[in-house]
């Protein structure tokens, strides 16, 4: 397994490129040592990580893992094409050294990621059980100026709506929908709400999105 920081980004990179799924995850596994099972990874994805635990999931095109972060991706999650899921490498300079960043992504069972994301990996983050990243253009922080938090964490049996925005601290609940541009900047703990608006807050309680859905659908 190599070390050298500059070798693994080439490599990775020639990875990406090579044809075959088979091949790709084989090499992943040998030359940097990822714990990889029944898993998919697309073509031109490229995953330069500390560690990464993938098992009988799916990772699409075009995606970009790049930093000294934690990676696991539970079973049935899946991640579509294009998105980018990076912690710059100057978390591990001496210099920050008095700021803890925890810097990893967990993935839980059955999530899902769509297209055109970004993720700031500098501390963690969570995306729960069933949930969904939907749309296009959503962006997940987890370091900023002044900012003491850095994690985002979104409960089970969640609705991200497209281009919504997510400021370290932020927490999402379970069963919970959050629209289309929202700024997230806060705690929401409330299970079953929408929530909306920038800065977001609490539109509507007592509503799960997917009998929503399936409401609209019989009506």
């Amino acid at each position: 397994m190599f070390k050298n920081r500059k070798l693994r980004i080439v490599l990775a990179n020639i990875i990406a490129y090579v044809p075959t799924n088979i091949l790709r995850c084989s090499l992943y596994k040998t030359l940097f040592g990822y714990d990889i099972r029944n898993s998919i990874i697309g073509w031109k994805t490229v995953i330069v990580v500390d560690s990464a635990k993938l098992d009988s999931c799916r990772i699409g095109r075009n995606n970009r893992f790049t930093g000294p972060f934690r990676f696991v991706m539970e079973a049935n999650a899946s991640i579509d094409k294009s998105n980018v899921f990076e912690c710059g490498w100057w978390v591990i300079e001496p210099q920050h050294a008095s700021t803890v960043y925890s810097r990893s992504l967990l993935l839980k069972e059955n999530s899902l990621i769509t297209s055109h994301h970004y993720f700031d990996l500098a501390g963690t983050i969570e995306i729960g059980t069933n949930t969904w990243i939907a749309g296009l253009q959503s962006q997940f922080w987890t370091h900023g100026a002044g900012s003491t938090k850095t994690t985002v964490l979104i409960g089970d049996d969640c609705y991200i709506g497209s281009a919504s925005r997510f400021a370290p601290g932020s927490v999402i609940g379970n069963r919970c929908l959050v629209a289309m541009s929202s700024t997230i900047t806060k705690n929401f703990s409330t299970d079953e709400c929408v929530i909306a608006g920038t800065p977001a807050s609490i539109k509507k309680e007592n509503y799960y999105w997917r009998h929503a859905k399936s409401q609209t659908k019989s009506s």
